[in-house]
């Protein structure tokens, strides 16, 4: 809106509209009400229920779109996300077959539209990395030609909190190492840490995140557990009491918390994927844990990036920045006949 567009956005949840920081944000019911014209339709996270029933219908009346894929919407979660917890486990086999159903016919809907659409030269498709625009392409089934010609990589920015300062260690430490994760999603790898403190007990973990992992499976006398959500803010006053964070992943469409920890310069160590390669490359205070955990040397890899330099540039996920290039596409978007 600063940048001189005029924006307003659909919320389907919303019961009635209002507005937020300058924005209106009107309910499905209220726009339908009083539809008001606009050049560019954008679609986060695309689904089903909501929004490609919102695209067929009252959405035709926009002569371009720009859909946002940020994961879940678009992958095949069968073949990617891994398995649950055993104490997070559904016990119902019709509904997990309801779910596997929903994938399947969700993947086939967007390739058959999305090729259409593409085709007619009506959208545009944004992905927050290389690996989800390939993720993209295997599970919808796309000509990756296609996802070339007609999309563009712009990943999530950053926080600001980690760009208006740096990390500065802080001793005494708290601990050595600390994971800030959502405990109960298996994607986030707590159980990884919780092997690799094990594995170390001459090293010190603070992990902080909500959930009943560790009331499940508890932790080793060397990993201290604080049932605590740190904002932005919170984080970046606790990370200098810490020498490095440790952040595995088994699965990210970009991870990021990650790059706002290597953004804010803080040593770390996260798994070695594809996009944790993707996402931190430039970033010389980054380490990357062997697919073999039992392999890992946690005190080689921490002196290892403890001696590593500042990174020379932390820009790349600046709001500044990826706002430019969202906006650079909206704009040219708009003046394509």
């Amino acid at each position: 809106q600063a940048a001189g567009l005029a924006i307003r956005v659909l919320c389907f949840g919303a019961q009635r509209s209002y507005e937020f920081e300058g924005i209106q944000v009107l309910s499905e019911s209220d726009w339908r009400a009083k539809p008001q014209p606009a050049d560019v339709l954008i679609s986060h996270a695309p689904n089903l229920r909501n929004h490609l029933r919102f695209l067929l219908g009252p959405g035709q009346r926009f002569r371009r779109w720009i859909f946002f894929f940020h994961g879940h919407e678009v992958l095949l979660k069968q073949a990617f996300y891994p398995k649950p917890y055993a104490y997070t486990q559904r016990q119902n086999p019709v509904v997990d077959l309801a779910d596997r159903g929903y994938d399947r016919l969700k993947l086939w809907l967007w390739r058959q539209l999305i090729r259409r659409w593409l085709v007619q030269m009506r959208l545009k498709l944004v992905f927050v990395s290389e690996w989800m625009r390939q993720a993209f392409n295997h599970c919808v089934g796309l000509d990756p030609a296609l996802s070339e010609i007609h999309g563009l990589i712009i990943p999530n920015a950053v926080h600001p909190e980690f760009l208006a300062g740096s990390w500065q260690a802080q001793p005494p430490f708290a601990a050595d190492f600390v994971t800030i994760r959502p405990l109960d999603n298996p994607k986030y790898a707590i159980d990884q840490v919780s092997q690799l403190a094990l594995a170390h007990p001459n090293l010190r973990f603070d992990v902080f995140g909500r959930g009943s992992y560790f009331r499940h499976y508890p932790p080793p006398a060397n990993l201290n557990w604080i049932d605590q959500f740190l904002t932005p803010q919170e984080m970046v006053s606790v990370l200098g009491r810490y020498r490095a964070a440790l952040m595995p992943t088994r699965l990210d469409a970009q991870g990021v918390m990650m790059c706002e920890l290597a953004s804010f310069d803080m040593p770390l160590l996260t798994s070695d994927l594809p996009i944790c390669r993707e996402m931190l490359a430039g970033f010389p205070r980054v380490a990357y844990l062997p697919s073999q955990l039992e392999q890992a040397d946690l005190n080689a890899l921490l002196a290892e990036i403890e001696a590593a330099p500042s990174a020379p540039e932390r820009s790349r996920f600046a709001p500044a920045h990826t706002i430019a290039q969202e906006l650079a596409l909206i704009q040219s978007w708009h003046l394509t006949a």
